[in-house]
């Protein structure tokens, strides 16, 4: 009969405007039927994830600058140091005597108390300082200032290094008058360097954030 319709075992009926022929009984035997959706079992009520952003390992505005002004000057003074008097022999004649810069002073000061005058710049304990000074500025490249710090500490240990030489030559009559101008701004230059790298990058986080579910 035209717009009869049956549904499983149900009696043949009809829908007003439908379709003749047609039927709904392969609904339920073709897997048509709505199926349910069912949650994760394994995801608890209101789960979270923790959505920290990435670590930012950047230094802050002031810390930077202050790395900069550190860095420059202490390598400037190691590296200017270097071309000035290391020796002071006696500051209180007049005219006082005062000794060769650095670069005229032989590297074997460091650990020899053999006649250490008059070489070449090559061969000079100002090269040294020179080199190391040097090594602070390219210390600012890295994003941390472990470069400039050690560069720093090699200045230190350099000027500290002269003095035993001097202590240990007993002619020299040791004295801190025996140094010149030059060794103590190489060791200033040492001290701001090593500070400077201190300012170097930290890592923080910069940000973060929970999604939830």
């Amino acid at each position: 009969m035209e717009g009869t319709h049956t549904h499983g075992d149900a009696p043949p009926h009809e829908h007003e405007g439908a379709t003749p022929g047609h039927t709904h009984d392969g609904y339920a035997t073709q897997g048509y039927a709505p199926t349910a959706t069912t949650p994760h079992e394994d995801v608890p009520p209101d789960h979270t994830h923790d959505t920290r952003a990435a670590v930012d390992v950047r230094p802050s505005g002031g810390g930077l600058m202050t790395r900069i002004i550190l860095s420059v000057l202490g390598a400037a003074g190691m590296i200017v140091g270097a071309f000035l008097p290391w020796f002071a022999f006696d500051p209180n004649q007049v005219p006082p005597t005062v000794g060769l810069a650095g670069t005229e002073i032989s590297n074997r000061v460091f650990y020899s108390t053999d006649n250490p005058f008059e070489v070449s710049f090559v061969e000079s304990a100002g090269l040294v300082a020179i080199v190391v000074g040097i090594l602070a500025l390219l210390g600012m490249a890295l994003r941390t200032g472990w470069l400039t710090s050690v560069a720093g500490v090699l200045g230190m240990v350099a000027f500290a290094l002269v003095l035993i030489t001097l202590y240990r030559v007993p002619e020299s009559g040791f004295d801190l008058t025996n140094v010149g101008i030059g060794l103590w701004i190489v060791l200033a230059g040492g001290v701001l360097a090593l500070i400077g790298g201190f300012f170097g990058a930290r890592p923080r986080a910069t940000a973060s954030g929970t999604a939830r579910y």
